[in-house]
């Protein structure tokens, strides 16, 4: 018969209190004073009963729905690399979970998310409440946004404007963004300057940052996950029109340039005064250009066709000191191919330059 411990220990007390020789009752043939089953063992650190109730302790996030409802795109900064939005942002949530238990207990702890969320890589955001009551909070937003562009293709670029809310408060383990995607979406006025909008979407993401923010409660290298919302909309820009705006007087400088060609290469004025001039209107193209997009490392659309263009500015001057030679070094036959190779170079210029903006336009608009 099994007996508890407490009992197993009086027994034994008594046993050996009168030589441990002595029979026990009819009844009870034997002891046992093995240990009991859920007893915690030598071996184990941790008893299961403990790791059962470390288990319970384990609070799981709040959830909070989070819906975003976007009313304009008043302007797009592509050298600033912002744009300014105007939208409605709400969240609902259980009052009865909130604030989070790791809040609980401090001293003027938050009464709802609306009160602990930021917009990421915001620049400058107002907020206005319109609805408030237990469980959810409606707000209106106008700012602007930092937006990293990608400009390698621009005119022909697509971009992502990006809206991301952040709690900045509470980590993942106690806060947890849910999309409200049935509710959410874009004024069916919407019109992005110079651009044309897609279809908008909503997504939860948790974003990891690789530090603790100096938290001695926490190991170094520990990392810090945080729930997002991000909500999207896909624009593209109407690029030919664009083109032509941006890169007329580009194609007008190279063609002045290419028409130094036809004039006599004796008249040393007129020809290398076109291509000095096509020179500085490749320049001053390259300057608008670069005034309206963001600063870059990289070799960009735009920027090759300006390569492209000052390539032929320079062989036409090349081919014009070889035709100069060929008068004052060969007289009248000298003169002559000298013609011939004008024309012919003027043509292979143009057909090369040409094919070159239209392989590039091609690649990027397909």
């Amino acid at each position: 018969m099994r007996v508890s411990r407490t009992s197993q220990t009086a027994c034994a007390s008594v046993l050996l209190a009168i030589g441990g020789f002595a029979e026990l009752d009819a009844g009870v043939t034997s002891v046992d004073i093995s240990p009991l089953p859920n007893a915690c063992s030598p071996e184990t650190k941790l008893c299961p009963v403990s790791s059962v109730a470390a288990a319970e302790l384990a609070d799981p996030p709040v959830e909070v729905a989070v819906g975003i409802f976007l009313n304009s795109i008043s302007q797009i900064d592509l050298p600033a690399n912002k744009f300014a939005f105007d939208a409605y942002v709400w969240f609902r949530w259980d009052p009865s979970a909130w604030p989070p238990p790791s809040a609980r207990a401090q001293a003027g702890a938050p009464s709802s998310p609306a009160e602990t969320f930021e917009i990421v890589d915001a620049v400058d955001v107002s907020q206005k409440v319109l609805f408030e009551r237990p469980g959810y909070c409606c707000l209106q937003l106008k700012g602007e946004r930092l937006s990293f562009w990608d400009v390698r293709d621009y005119p022909f670029d697509r971009q992502t404007l990006q809206i991301v809310v952040e709690d900045a408060s509470f980590d993942g383990r106690a806060v947890q963004y849910v999309p409200d995607s049935p509710n959410s979406g874009v004024s069916p006025s919407l019109s992005v300057p110079g651009a044309m909008h897609g279809a908008s979407s909503v997504r939860e993401a948790d974003f990891t940052y690789p530090t603790n923010f100096g938290d001695p409660d926490l190991s170094t290298g520990s990392q810090s996950a945080y729930s997002r919302l991000v909500f999207e909309v896909p624009v593209a820009r109407d690029g030919i029109g664009v083109f032509f705006k941006l890169f007329t007087a580009l194609f007008v400088s190279a063609g002045i340039a290419m028409l130094a060609l036809f004039i006599n290469a004796t008249q040393v004025d007129p020809r290398f005064g076109l291509c000095v001039g096509g020179l500085f209107g490749i320049v001053a193209s390259g300057y608008a250009v670069n005034s309206v997009l963001p600063d870059s490392a990289g070799l960009r659309y735009a920027d090759m066709l300006h390569v492209a263009a000052l390539v032929c500015v320079l062989l036409v001057v090349i081919e014009s000191a070889f035709s100069l030679s060929l008068h004052l070094n060969r007289g009248e036959a000298g003169a002559l191919l000298a013609k011939r190779l004008d024309r012919l170079a003027f043509f292979l210029l143009l057909g090369g330059f040409g094919l070159t903006v239209f392989v590039l336009t091609l690649q990027r608009c397909w």
